[in-house]
């Protein structure tokens, strides 16, 4: 019974690759969206209270996902969705802090290939905006730019200030993102009591 599971599990790929391609003559624009500390019906079209019109549009003319694994910690869940492994064989069992064990090196490791390095190989152009959180050392390879992402605007690490944007593939802090935040801290602000 085994081993006929296995022939399936193998075989279907396959044949849901050919039918994709035969099908369709333009490849899909993929959005895959990872937010932390949202809870599964959080959305409408997952039967949420709250009116998420934009992301319910996007829920009903792609696909969504109906079982994925969180591992309660922010990096390990995004070293598992951008490499398709558990979090710890891509090396990143805990946060991005190595403890000197493969499984808690910190980063991803060059063995587990991410969506993004897979996805240029079909031509596609790879995006990212946000939160990295797997890996920041730019020595060892690390960063988004150099694990498949074409552009990358966001943070490198976990619990950075939102207002102080990086420009991942360069390396630097954006100048206007700094002006904002220093009119946003000499602002007096005016509370009602």
């Amino acid at each position: 019974m085994k081993k006929r599971y296995y022939q399936a599990a193998y075989s279907l790929p396959l044949l849901l690759g050919a039918t994709t391609v035969a099908a369709q003559t333009e490849k899909p624009n993929i959005i895959l969206v990872l937010v932390d500390d949202l809870g599964y019906s959080d959305l409408g079209s997952y039967g949420s209270e709250i009116e998420t019109p934009h992301l319910d549009q996007l829920a009903s003319e792609g696909v969504r996902f109906r079982q994925f694994y969180n591992n309660s910690i922010s990096a390990p869940t995004r070293a598992s969705l951008l490499t398709g492994q558990y979090a710890h064989r891509a090396g990143v069992g805990y946060f991005d802090v190595n403890l000197g064990l493969p499984a808690y090196q910190g980063y991803l490791n060059r063995e587990s290939l991410t969506l993004a390095e897979v996805m240029k190989t079909g031509g596609y152009r790879t995006y990212l905006s946000g939160k990295w959180h797997v890996g920041a050392n730019q020595e060892n390879g690390e960063r988004p730019a150099q694990r498949g992402f074409d552009h990358s605007f966001g943070i490198l690490g976990g619990a950075q200030l939102i207002f102080i944007i990086m420009n991942m593939k360069k390396g630097g802090i954006r100048a206007r993102c700094l002006k904002m935040v220093n009119r946003l801290l000499s602002k007096k602000i005016k509370t009602s009591t």
